[in-house]
């Protein structure tokens, strides 16, 4: 809701519709995280969004530019899923 303020309503947002626990490796306490989406146009706008999203302390990861880095990305991201599978059955 704060990102969807700070853009004016100028970003596209989704959100996943499931959250999950996880155990968080520094302190060993649960936590809930909840995946979400969003892109918005220009410099400035990124900014706000970026300042925001390190005020709730969110993960950010990059999303490359071309469509052939997206496809190089998701599929080193199978390939490491895979083997973290492999490694570790549930």
């Amino acid at each position: 809701m704060m990102l969807w303020r700070v853009s004016r309503g100028n970003i596209y947002y989704k959100q996943a519709s499931e959250d999950a626990i996880l155990l968080d490796p520094a302190t060993g306490k649960d936590i809930r995280k909840v995946a979400f989406l969003a892109i918005c146009q220009g410099e400035q706008l990124n900014s706000r969004m970026d300042k925001v999203c390190a005020g709730f302390r969110v993960n950010l990861y990059p999303c490359p530019e071309t469509k052939d880095e997206r496809m190089d990305m998701t599929i080193k991201l199978n390939t490491r899923i895979c083997d973290l599978e492999q490694v570790c059955p549930d």
